[in-house]
């Protein structure tokens, strides 16, 4: 089966729902591409692949669509940090923080992230900003600041995330097949899987 993915739900979902198919159906062998989700759905419909797992508008060109579960955006901080006090954190107690971010990139997600830092006043506080999640995160262990990332990419322990106020958008998440593969059993283990992660 080739499978593409964004990067991020490649690595933290569709990974080890693909480790969880793979023990259902011992004999499966997957093929896994990681990449912008636009390019890899022409190949879904061209034919060079048979899956595509994303976040954001999902597809509606005649593709089956399966949702998985919803990116939301989370405060990420050391484990101990007094911002973690808060069940839920605001724009006012990141005034004196650094804080790490994603940056605009075209991405949806981290655009309305962008926005929601610009919106409170937030950018002058920007110390560090990287196109990486995991990158991001290892500046976070690393006592750097405090980042805003989708809560399915934390599965750290030394990390802690809290959920912000009016920042409460959802992305879904999602898989997409062609309609003769949507019935497929390894397909659906791998979207029960990888929906068991999401939540």
């Amino acid at each position: 089966y080739r499978i593409g993915a964004l990067p991020t739900v490649g690595v933290y979902l569709l990974a080890p729902a693909l480790a969880s198919a793979r023990s259902g159906h011992p004999a499966t062998r997957f093929e896994v591409r990681l990449g912008p989700v636009p390019s890899q759905l022409r190949e879904l419909s061209a034919g060079g692949l048979d899956a595509v797992a994303g976040v954001g508008r999902p597809p509606s060109s005649g593709l089956v669509v399966t949702h998985i579960g919803d990116a939301r955006p989370v405060l990420v901080a050391r484990a101990g940090d007094p911002v973690l006090r808060q069940r839920a954190v605001s724009a006012r107690a990141l005034l004196d923080r650094d804080l790490l971010t994603f940056g605009r990139t075209g991405d949806d997600f981290f655009d309305i992230v962008a926005d929601w830092i610009d919106r409170h006043g937030l950018a002058p506080r920007v110390v560090t900003e990287v196109a990486h999640i995991q990158m991001l995160k290892a500046l976070v262990s690393a006592g750097a600041g405090v980042a805003i990332v989708p809560g399915y990419t934390v599965v750290e322990n030394r990390l802690a995330v809290r959920p912000i106020r009016g920042l409460s958008t959802r992305r879904p998440i999602w898989l997409a097949t062609r309609a003769s593969l949507a019935d497929d059993p390894i397909f659906s283990a791998l979207a029960q899987a990888a929906r068991l992660r999401a939540r």
